[in-house]
């Protein structure tokens, strides 16, 4: 007999599974979503039980609860990382006729080289799982796509399905769909339980639905639901699956504790989630019971990197493709997939190579690469051979047996016997490096515990493959294949502390006092639909299979379940004109609440949490930043002596901590080898060219003479100093491109000769001393105009660049913008028979004019306030201290030296 359990959102199940079963554990069997969810039940059934002692009823995942009641029929089911091999030899065995219509001119692609067909494989298998789950035999499938443009795609995937499964029996091997839709039952093993109970993590298929109903005609069975008002589609599906009526349930109220948060970068969001998890720690709730909640797993090597203590557990594991092993892997596909025929390889890839911890550990060859990475970049050398960079024996050694495993790639290799080579290596590479750093790094929690996840699945994966060949697949073919693999994969966060981070599905049927979730923009909650696989929306719904409505309904009820049940709720999502609009959901918590025109007060639109770093958040709650670097005698000295420059200035107000590294002790931020014409390039060639041009005549009244000058002297500096010019195609292209936008250049600079200006001074250097330092600067270029018996001087930087966030300068606590009103002042200072009426940036990139700055506050205010940055930089009361706000320690070249990144 089959009942059914249906529970509010804000009851949670597993407590109420824990108190069905905690007096009669023995004869009781539970299947469960996930297996968290059991961990979960364990947990709440331990606390229940007080002081007595009591067993657990017997708990499986549904998918292991599926495997244990098939009967395979004699043949052993095929490993999941098999299957897209098979799937392959099944399609190869069809004629490439009878797959143009799904795969048009790629069919031949797709039977002969095997990573061009694992992602159509993918697909394909997803879409056949998704076919058998639902028990949608092959008449209706075809009967419901008749006259439709998927019929013949339908009739193609019937026969890959076919030839799929014949090349697996032919190994003894199936399919666990194809006992989906056809096996028979192994129940034998549930006489030992009365009764069996399930809980539903979203909704069931059609197969699970027969399942339940042929075990409920021997034990009694109860299901678990949970909804608010109406049921939807899919859980409608599941009354009428026994005849019963689906009632109404009543809404549960919002916690009354909701916050939500609006901001401007993505980044700003952690300083949130930090003040979210101090909040509910003060409220007095356990670590434990306090989850963030990532709608964008992506999002936690960013919160991974910034945490300081380990207070994070990653419940969703750790990603492979983030650890040092998968890098150097990754390096040297990329090293050898770039290389120029076979003995030249691209600089970049080599200085990425050489960079890799595995490479610098080895004995004595660490100790030139810095030298030698540093003169190549000088040179921009694009291109290098063996001998440049195999500089010492072992180096030689070590590239010589990489050379040996992805090269050649020729015929097609054995992949079994590949990963066997790899993971030989891998433990030949770890022998030879420096016992130190090994030491140093198998300590780290996160290295053991990657290294023993990967080498168990090459040993695994090896025996699965053994001799099986990828069709069309050489060794670095079979590199790449490798790293796809590597790349899904996660393993465990041994050294996590207490506050659970998961994704969106991972907190089904789990119930947490405090949420905090960041991201909550459109297309992260709910989710973006992808498109549908090889069927419609319109034809999925008349099947019964869950379509993008059913998808996005039930990301709904995952979060809607979430936040319920929670005393206290953190929101944030991203507010920029380039991100879309902030989730749905938001928009119904505030409709419920009342908030139905504007945003209510406490949905502030600020950036007051950016401050906060992660050293504060474990309780006890402690102090939260580094103690500044102090000045001494010596220090004070050198500063004394110094020449400040607007950008040292700008550097000192963003980030002391940076002024130190870069401008006390000298060092230098990393430089990259450019391997195409980047923005800055672009703007020194345009900068070097115009002072060539003006150099030569200060006035033209000709637009076409000035472009052609313009443009011969951009060429002219290009071929002498930039190799990418030559070598690249694409960016000579890119440059002739932005040379024909000049032309608009030309025209604005010709009209603005027409009103008298002339570009006077161009690189001019200016000094100055204030408050007891040297300022010195140079400016682009000051133009001069005469009248009224005057010389009027405007102030102009040239930028190719977005020039959004520089139209305007506020002299108050948060300004940094330097470069213009120091270079007015030094031209006050030094040339006072000049009147300047302005300063500016003139658009190089987008509007090709002068973009005057406006100011809030005078030439006095500046003064005042460059006097006082300046006697904060002498001053031995303020120390050098990191900045507060980590969206600059992004892009910053010394953030792995301060512990950023």
């Amino acid at each position: 007999m089959v009942s059914l359990k249906v529970l509010n959102l804000r009851e949670d199940p597993i407590g109420y599974l824990a108190g069905q079963t905690i007096d009669d554990a023995a004869s009781t069997l539970v299947v469960f979503p996930t297996a968290r969810n059991i961990r979960f039940f364990r947990k709440t059934l331990s606390g229940m039980s007080g002081d007595r002692t009591v067993i657990s009823p017997y708990c499986l995942e549904i998918s292991r609860f599926i495997n244990q009641c098939l009967d395979p029929g004699g043949k052993a089911l095929v490993d999941l990382r098999m299957r897209p091999f098979y799937l392959q030899h099944g399609i190869g065995r069809l004629r490439r006729e009878q797959l143009a219509g799904l795969f048009r001119d790629s069919s031949k692609k797709m039977q002969e080289d095997f990573f061009e067909f694992a992602a159509a494989g993918s697909r394909i298998l997803r879409f056949l799982d998704e076919i058998h789950a639902e028990k949608i035999t092959a008449d209706k499938l075809t009967k419901v796509s008749l006259y439709t443009d998927y019929e013949k795609h339908i009739n193609i995937l019937k026969d890959i399905g076919d030839s799929y499964r014949n090349a697996l029996e032919e190994d003894g091997l199936t399919d666990i769909m194809f006992l989906k839709m056809g096996g028979a039952f192994l129940l034998d093993w549930l006489e030992d339980f009365k009764k069996v109970h399930f809980l539903v993590g979203g909704y069931l298929t059609g197969f699970e639905l027969d399942l339940i109903k042929t075990i409920g005609h021997k034990k009694d069975v109860e299901i678990i639901v949970r909804y608010e008002g109406e049921p939807d589609k899919q859980t409608k599906k599941i009354f009428e699956a026994f005849s019963v009526d689906a009632p109404s349930m009543k809404s549960a109220p919002f916690p009354s504790a909701i916050e939500i948060r609006a901001f401007e970068e993505a980044a700003a969001q952690f300083g949130f989630i930090v003040h979210a998890v101090e909040h509910a720690l003060r409220a007095g709730i356990p670590p434990d019971h306090i989850v963030v909640v990532l709608p964008d797993e992506n999002t936690k090597r960013i919160l991974f990197s910034l945490e300081r203590k380990r207070i994070f557990n990653y419940a969703m594991g750790l990603d492979l493709k983030d650890t040092v092993w998968y890098s150097f892997l990754k390096s040297v596909e990329i090293l050898f997939a770039e290389r120029i025929g076979s003995s030249q390889y691209r600089s970049e890839p080599v200085i990425n190579f050489l960079t890799h911890p595995f490479i610098r550990n080895l004995p004595a060859a660490g100790h030139w690469i810095d030298d030698f990475i540093s003169e190549i970049k000088r040179e921009n050398r694009l291109i290098l051979n063996k001998s440049d960079f195999c500089k010492t024996e072992i180096l030689r050694d070590v590239f010589s047996r990489i050379k040996s495993l992805v090269v050649p790639e020729g015929d097609a290799c054995s992949y079994g016997g590949f990963l066997l080579d790899i993971a030989g290596f891998m433990e030949e590479l770890e022998s030879m490096l420096n016992p130190e750093f090994l030491q140093t790094i198998s300590r780290s929690p996160e290295f053991a515990e990657s290294r023993n996840a990967i080498m168990t699945w090459l040993y695994q994966s090896a025996t699965l493959f053994h001799d099986n060949e990828l069709r069309g697949a050489g060794a670095l073919i079979c590199l790449s294949y490798l790293l796809r693999q590597l790349s899904a994969l996660t393993y465990s966060d041994v050294a996590g502390g207490t506050i659970t981070v998961m994704g969106m599905l991972e907190t089904r049927n789990i119930a947490f006092r405090a949420v905090i979730i960041p991201d909550m923009n459109e297309e992260m909650i709910p989710p973006r639909n992808e498109k549908e696989m090889f069927l419609n929306t319109a034809i999925r719904e008349r099947l019964g299979i869950p379509a993008a409505r059913d998808r996005e309904g039930l990301a709904r009820h995952y979060f809607m379940s979430l936040i319920k049940n929670a005393e206290m709720v953190f929101l944030s999502y991203v507010e920029r004109d380039d991100r879309p609009i902030r989730s749905r959901f938001i928009e119904e918590i505030l409709i419920q609440t009342g908030h139905t025109g504007d945003d209510p007060e406490w949905l502030r639109r600020r950036s007051e949490y950016e401050g906060l770093v992660f050293d504060c958040v474990c309780p006890p709650v402690g102090a939260s930043m580094t103690d500044a670097i102090r000045k001494d005698e010596t220090v004070l000295k050198y500063i004394d002596r110094m020449t400040l420059t607007p950008y040292k200035l700008s550097t000192y107000r963003r980030c002391s901590y940076k002024f130190y590294l870069a401008h006390i002790k000298n060092l230098e931020e990393p430089v990259e080898i450019s391997g195409a014409l980047e923005a800055m390039d672009i703007g020194n060639l345009l900068h070097r060219a115009l002072k060539d041009v003006y150099d030569s005549g200060k006035q033209f009244s000709d637009a076409g003479r000035l472009y052609e000058k313009i443009r011969e002297a951009v060429t002219r500096e290009a071929e002498d100093g930039y190799d990418i010019i030559k070598i690249s195609p694409h960016a000579a292209f890119e440059l002739d491109v932005i040379m024909d936008k000049m032309y608009r250049f030309a025209e604005m600079e010709v009209e603005r000769f027409g009103e008298g200006w002339r570009p006077e001074m161009l690189e001019y250097s200016l000094k100055m001393d204030l408050g007891g330092v040297s300022l010195s600067g140079r400016v682009d270029r000051i133009d001069i105009r005469e009248g009224n018996g005057k010389k009027h001087a405007f102030v102009i930087d040239y930028k190719f660049a977005n020039l959004s966030g520089m139209k305007s300068l506020r002299y108050d606590e948060n300004f940094s913008g330097f470069q213009l009103p120091v270079y007015r002042l030094m031209l006050n200072n030094s040339r006072p028979d000049l009147d300047i009426e302005g300063i500016g940036y003139y658009d190089l990139k987008d509007k090709f004019k002068i973009v005057t700055v406006t100011e809030h506050g005078t030439a006095e205010d500046f003064r005042a306030l460059l006097e006082k940055v300046i006697g904060e930089i002498r001053s031995a009361d303020h120390g050098f201290i990191k900045t507060d706000d980590l969206r600059l320690c992004m892009y910053c070249g010394f953030a792995t030296i301060c512990g950023r990144r």
